[in-house]
């Protein structure tokens, strides 16, 4: 809708040349609040969704006519009235599809897709403030940034899998990506201490590959 004469895809496929330039013109009113380009730049983009799935057959039924996995607009998602204790958030969709496979009857919990930095458009759900809130993400800088970032919002999440122990059992290490944010707040000791030695030596431990085993342990800790 913009009226610069460009076509419709100028501004998708021109995004990192444009952010800095943009930083400069629009200056103080970047919103650096914002999990995306679009809305650093208070450009319109419509009502994010969220994609989740229900681990409560039962839950399933009576809320959602049996659908285990759902999309629904943010503004919509911020309304939901359902029973559900636990709330798990998980950085990829992979993980998503990957806990209802592990524990398909799992009662009382919901697993939502983080989707990386967009996991910001959560903060507009308040109910997630009155359920056991978890998250769940790479082992590397970039998911203890964006767990860092999702705190500001619920304090009271808890990270899984994302410790000492988890980077104990973790079969394979990857290169990661680097990082020029540096946290100092938005973590428990543990959780910086992780997040120093992955972010220094530039390494990844992918959710993917932890051990099912691992796994399994962890998440029946959840109840």
């Amino acid at each position: 809708e913009l009226p610069i004469g460009v076509h419709t895809k100028f501004v998708e496929k021109s995004k990192e040349i444009l952010r800095p330039l943009l930083d400069i013109i629009v200056g103080n009113d970047v919103n650096k609040e914002a999990g995306n380009f679009f809305g650093r730049f208070n450009m319109k983009e419509g009502d994010p969704v969220v994609s989740f799935r229900i681990l409560d057959s039962e839950i399933s039924r009576r809320y959602f006519s049996g659908l285990t996995y759902n999309t629904a607009f943010v503004s919509e998602f911020a309304r939901l009235d359902i029973p559900v204790g636990n709330v798990i958030i998980v950085e990829n969709m992979h993980n998503m599809h990957k806990l209802i496979e592990m524990l398909p009857e799992k009662s009382n919990i919901m697993v939502v897709w983080g989707s990386g930095y967009n996991v910001t458009v959560l903060k507009y759900a308040g109910w997630l403030n009155n359920v056991n809130l978890y998250y769940w993400g790479d082992i590397d800088a970039q998911g203890y940034e964006i767990l860092s970032n999702v705190r500001k919002y619920f304090p009271h999440i808890v990270s899984i899998m994302m410790d000492k122990e988890a980077v104990g059992v973790h079969p394979i290490k990857v290169a990661g990506k680097e990082s020029n944010v540096n946290i100092t707040t938005g973590l428990s000791e543990e959780e910086k201490e992780v997040y120093y030695y992955v972010k220094e030596n530039n390494i990844r431990f992918e959710q993917e590959f932890l051990p099912e085993n691992y796994v399994h342990e962890c998440l029946n800790k959840i109840s």
